[in-house]
């Protein structure tokens, strides 16, 4: 295909007015653009028109290959009238005659084009199809005629990017009109998004591929149907994701020669048919905009590990498993609509990001952060001691952000917190401890915590437990309660809320910096609390009891937490003996000179 002959035409259709479009253009999809036009002008006589097409300068309309080739006197003579008519209707017609015939070779040539495609070849209706719709943009938008207007490339581009695909395929010629109305939609107010005419071929039809393919396989016409509907409600959000990903990785997609330029082009078409894939039976789910993140999100991961993500149809898996752990029975009594694909979302970026420690070449098929949802869903969805739930904490921002921390987490200690026990997602390190979180707050969470202050308490222990997990979490149960971590964190709940805090200096931060001073310590003395004793709530307690008595005017909330600390260490280490109440009193002068 010869871009420059599809933008004359529409060039040539635009500057004709509407009128003579309705007669020139209607319907081009479907049939030949129609020359002569018959009588739109005044008549004229057949030896006027005969010796206007034997002057030198327009023999050229009737020679070989010319538009009038072989027409008769009479059929000159029509012609020559649509000349007329053309002529009359363009802005300034005492100008120039030759504008008129300009226009008239320029369709002319249009439709050897087209012609050259068979009689109803999808690339004839194509053509069709961009000549209409770009004459519609273009009539409405003049201004984007310019020689370097985004719309005038994206067209080029978009002619250019499919000159090597076969056209055998009815459902790409279905859809060109959809996508290239999406892309100029796209790239009017965006013409920074992509500022390089391979990448603009590279995308569109990488795009058009994907979804010709896609709506190939379908089964039924009702299911075509179904995917014609979908893709033309996204495909502005798939071009705008595609696009800023290649804006935010120049380097990365930035063809240096033919070949890089195919294989971006494969690239994107293998990526966007792995998310459509991945994403099937579930697209309710997604907006416009999260379906614009996602696939952003996807190929800038792909762009980097093009060869381990579309051998293996590894991101189709990922986020297909993903999708399905988030809406199965346990995903939806914790993630809403409305956070699936955020989340998804950041799955994607997480894997971008560390694809050395989630993806190992050897098992393409193992999806950690697929398994790492499924524990949280787990973990979060079950009831606490009452009739609370400690989801009820979370807002769904924060529900995400505990989503990407986790993740993150994961990425870093996969070995640790998600183990070989990846076929039971509850029986995974990452599963107890945040369960034994969760479990251990009570039946009344909000007391001590609030959203943020979880999601940190879930920071904390994920960051203690991955240093000793075979000790702090026990793999051989499915229950929190059996873990040494879960009675840490209990025994200092039990410890605030029974003993009581009248001056009020266990604040919601107080009590995540406890946990975080006290974990560590645990996790480094773990005797006592092998041995069933209570040490960590005893030494809490006492220390409540010093700051409403005898410390109260030494001990508030910020030194609370270090205090608490230092005495557990000396407690667990066997150096002091809590019933010993001059030997405390001691210890906890020394430290608080400290603090």
């Amino acid at each position: 295909m010869d871009p420059s002959i599809v933008i004359f035409a529409i060039e040539s259709a635009v500057k004709l007015g509407s009128k003579v479009y309705e007669v020139l253009v209607d319907e081009t999809a479907e049939r030949a653009l129609v020359l002569p036009v018959g009588n739109l002008f005044q008549d004229v006589q057949v030896t006027v028109a005969t010796q206007f097409f034997l002057r030198t300068e327009n023999r050229h309309l009737i020679d070989t290959g010319g538009p009038y080739e072989n027409f008769t006197p009479e059929e000159q003579r029509a012609a020559y009238r649509t000349l007329l008519d053309i002529n009359r209707r363009l802005d300034d017609p005492a100008a120039s005659f030759d504008q008129a015939i300009e226009i008239v070779t320029r369709l002319h040539a249009f439709e050897q084009l087209k012609a050259g495609f068979g009689a109803k070849s999808p690339a004839r209706r194509i053509l069709g199809t961009l000549i209409e719709i770009g004459i519609d943009y273009f009539a409405t938008h003049p201004e984007a005629l310019g020689k370097d207007s985004s719309a005038r490339r994206v067209i080029e581009s978009f002619i250019s990017g499919l000159t090597d695909t076969d056209f055998a395929e009815a459902s790409l010629a279905e859809i060109a009109g959809d996508l290239i109305s999406a892309a100029l939609r796209t790239f009017e107010k965006n013409v920074t998004l992509i500022d390089d005419d391979k990448r603009v071929q590279a995308l569109l039809a990488g795009v058009a591929r994907s979804l010709a393919t896609d709506i190939d396989a379908a089964t039924s016409p009702g299911v075509k149907l179904e995917r014609k509907q979908l893709f033309k409600r996204i495909g502005s959000s798939i071009l705008r994701g595609g696009a800023t990903a290649f804006s935010e990785n120049i380097e990365l997609f930035l063809p240096s020669d033919e070949d890089s330029h195919n294989a971006l082009e494969r690239l994107v078409q293998s990526t966007l048919t792995q998310v459509l894939a991945g994403i099937q039976g579930k697209e309710d789910l997604f907006t416009n905009d999260s379906i614009e993140l996602v696939f952003r999100s996807a190929i800038g991961a792909v762009g980097e590990n093009a060869d381990l993500f579309t051998k293996n149809q590894l991101l189709q898996q990922l986020i297909a498993r993903t999708l399905k752990a988030l809406t199965d029975t346990q995903g939806r009594k914790l993630f809403s609509d409305q956070t699936v694909a955020v989340i998804l979302r950041e799955a994607l970026e997480v894997v971008h990001d560390n694809v050395e420690t989630l993806v190992d070449p050897r098992k393409p098929q193992q999806q950690l952060l697929a398994n790492a949802v499924a524990a949280m869903a787990r973990s979060l969805a079950t009831s606490l001691a009452g009739s609370g739930q400690i989801k009820d904490l979370l807002s769904a921002r924060q529900l995400i952000e505990l989503s990407r921390m986790v993740f993150q987490e994961v990425a870093r200690h996969p070995e640790q917190l998600l183990g070989d026990n990846l076929d039971d997602d509850k029986r995974t390190a990452l599963a107890q401890v945040i369960g034994s979180v969760a479990s251990a707050l009570g039946d009344d969470p909000t007391r001590l915590i609030n959203g943020a202050g979880f999601i940190e308490l879930v920071h904390i222990a994920l960051q203690v437990a991955v240093s000793n997990a075979d000790k702090l979490v026990n793999l051989e149960s499915a229950k929190p309660e059996t873990n040494v971590l879960f009675k840490a964190i209990q025994q200092v709940t039990l410890a605030v809320t029974e003993q009581g805090d009248p001056r009020k200096i266990v604040t919601r931060d107080v009590f995540v910096e406890i946990i975080r001073r006290v974990l560590p310590v645990v996790s480094a003395n773990l005797d006592l609390l092998l041995d069933g004793g209570k040490p960590v709530a005893d030494t809490v307690r006492a220390v409540l009891a010093f700051a409403g008595d005898t410390f109260k005017n030494r001990i508030n909330g910020a030194n609370l937490p270090l205090l608490i600390e230092q005495l557990l260490r000396l407690v667990l280490q066997r150096e002091l003996n809590l019933a010993e109440n001059t030997a405390v009193e001691k210890a906890v002068t020394e430290i608080l000179k400290m603090a």
